[in-house]
């Protein structure tokens, strides 16, 4: 099975951690979060809100669409096919 989404991002984060030679301690205390929080983030089982992982893309110094897009080239985002609706709660009404 492949992995999810949000694992990819993490993944993609982890490795951008990597690349810079950062630690997810140093990346905890730029963005103001305690570093159990941002471990959880990085491993699952928690995901970051958009603030924060735009607060994690900033600290990085990448955009969140340059995240994404490296998520996607490195095998990881399927997009939604058009009109696709994936999570619960946010089927369209039936009358």
């Amino acid at each position: 099975m492949d992995a999810s989404l949000e694992q990819r991002v993490a993944q993609e984060i982890r490795a951008e951690l990597a690349r810079q030679d950062r630690t997810r301690r140093w990346l905890a205390q730029v963005i103001g979060q305690p570093e159990t929080t941002v471990a959880r983030w990085l491993r699952g089982p928690q995901s970051p809100g958009l603030n924060e992982l735009d607060a994690m893309c900033r600290a990085l110094g990448v955009s969140i669409v340059d995240l994404l897009a490296a998520v996607e080239r490195n095998g990881g985002y399927e997009p939604l096919a058009a009109g696709a609706v994936r999570h619960q709660g946010l089927e369209p009404r039936t009358r």
